[in-house]
């Protein structure tokens, strides 16, 4: 009876460790769920994430973009337009305004724009923003290059004339002032203070002219009525002396 009663009572002490095995294998299959669950929740964060980020870097690639076009455009809407307009007879290199009309020529980057899907796509629309960003900003340093050189040589020839025509006019001037005013201007290599001073120089100058001429046409009529009048003279004083003597 002893035996009988040792085995049943074994049982019932199994049963329970049975229950906790079993226990620990659905709590563990549990805990693999949740994580399974959490770490693709983790996983769609971390990758709308870097999508967000690439699309901000984007962004801020086409307002760098955006703000290079602008820069280029004032220069080219600006001292461009005028530098255009200098011709090669009125610099003292010609090859400056060649090099200006070629640098107008360069091609302009095709348009590249933020419209992307993935990250992927954006990081690859980025790239082409910046390359096009870094052409325009080349662009505009070798235009601004090519404008400073016409311009530079715009103002050589315009004080080299002034120099030439400061010692063509010497005593030519009908105020010496305007000349005085030249040599000030060309000494102080001063483009735009030489172009004003030359056409006051060449008024001044034409101012003479036209006295000198008018004194010369003056003095070409009196010269003959002058003459005219002395033998007129000569003649009424001899007839005057004439009568006398009849008298």
């Amino acid at each position: 009876m002893s035996g009988q009663d040792a085995t049943p009572a074994a049982e019932p002490s199994g049963r329970p460790a049975k229950r906790k095995r079993m226990g620990f294998v659905a709590a563990g299959v549990a805990v693999a769920v949740l994580l399974a669950g959490g770490g693709w929740a983790g996983w769609n964060a971390y990758e709308a994430h870097r999508l967000e980020s690439a699309r901000a870097a984007c962004a801020d690639a086409s307002e760098s973009l955006r703000v290079a076009m602008n820069e280029y455009n004032t220069l080219r809407d600006g001292r461009v337009t005028d530098a255009k307009a200098v011709t090669a007879k009125q610099v003292a290199d010609a090859r400056t305004v060649t090099a200006l009309a070629e640098a107008l020529d360069a091609e302009e980057p095709k348009t590249a724009a933020c419209v992307a899907d993935s990250r992927a796509d954006y990081e690859e629309q980025a790239g082409r923003v910046e390359a096009n960003r870094d052409r325009y900003a080349k662009h505009k340093s070798s235009l601004a290059k090519a404008v400073e050189a016409v311009e530079g040589s715009r103002d050589a020839k315009v004080i080299a004339d002034g120099a030439k025509l400061l010692n063509d006019s010497k005593g030519k001037v009908a105020d010496e002032k305007t000349r005085t005013a030249l040599d000030k201007a060309v000494k102080a290599k001063d483009a735009q203070a030489v172009a004003k001073a030359v056409k006051a120089v060449d008024a001044s100058v034409k101012a003479k002219a036209a006295a000198d001429a008018k004194a010369k046409a003056a003095q070409t009529q009196t010269a003959p009525a002058g003459e005219t009048g002395s033998a007129a003279s000569g003649l009424t004083g001899g007839g005057y002396a004439s009568s006398g003597s009849t008298g």
